[in-house]
């Protein structure tokens, strides 16, 4: 037995950043944008998305902390920015950490305490209970599949621990993949992110859980 959940939408293709205010409009009139401190704006991706929000008429805040491995503390203000604005709905725009905060934060902003509780960490963590608020998720690099799974990845420095937080509602509503967004990134950054996605194809493929769904994808991956 197996079961396989993706994602409601996924659109692929260049140019299809430029239609991310039309698909906005789907989920409410005010979204709180979840980025990393430098890349997205020195690019101009982010002034971009903003640019096309406003056209819509669309309200958006940012939240711009996110480092790799985030951790728990920037999950539980990233949390309260977004509980306080009432934000209808979450883009993540970004590599893995962003998007992967993006959907911590989507499920915290409906369900109560802090995303610590929820680490999988022993047998005593909490689940996640409420539906999430709708997230976007955009990356902005190749391979790490955040945009598409139900996990979240978070650090928590206290106990020196990187721990998952689980669950189908993590899984991004919509995941906007444009190659064109991957132009700006450096080569350190492309290569890395090939071999990043390589060794995700080739993991399921070679597990002792591997299912004949999932090997078809992935031996044409590796092949590309």
């Amino acid at each position: 037995m197996f079961e396989i959940n993706f994602n409601k939408k996924v659109i692929y293709g260049p140019g299809a950043f430029e239609n991310i205010g039309k698909i906005s409009l789907e989920f409410g009139k005010k979204t709180l944008i979840i980025t990393g401190k430098n890349s997205t704006k020195n690019s101009g991706v982010l002034q971009k998305l903003q640019n096309i929000l406003n056209r819509y008429k669309i309200e958006n805040f940012v939240f711009d902390q996110v480092l790799p491995n985030p951790t728990v503390e920037i999950i539980d203000n990233c949390t309260n920015t977004c509980k306080k604005l009432n934000c209808n709905f979450i883009i993540g725009i970004g590599g893995g950490s962003v998007i992967d905060t993006a959907k911590a934060v989507s499920a915290m902003a409906t369900n109560d305490g802090s995303i610590e509780e929820y680490l999988e960490i022993g047998n005593s963590y909490k689940k996640i209970i409420n539906d999430s608020l709708s997230v976007i998720a955009i990356p902005t690099t190749a391979g790490t599949g955040s945009e598409a799974t139900q996990n979240a990845v978070i650090n928590e420095p206290k106990r020196k621990l990187k721990r998952s937080v689980r669950a189908d509602k993590l899984i991004p509503d919509i995941a906007i993949l444009d190659p064109a967004l991957l132009s700006t990134a450096s080569k350190e950054i492309i290569s890395a992110s090939a071999m990043d996605a390589l060794t995700q194809l080739i993991e399921p493929v070679t597990g002792k859980k591997n299912q004949p769904v999932i090997e078809m994808m992935v031996l044409d991956g590796i092949k590309k």
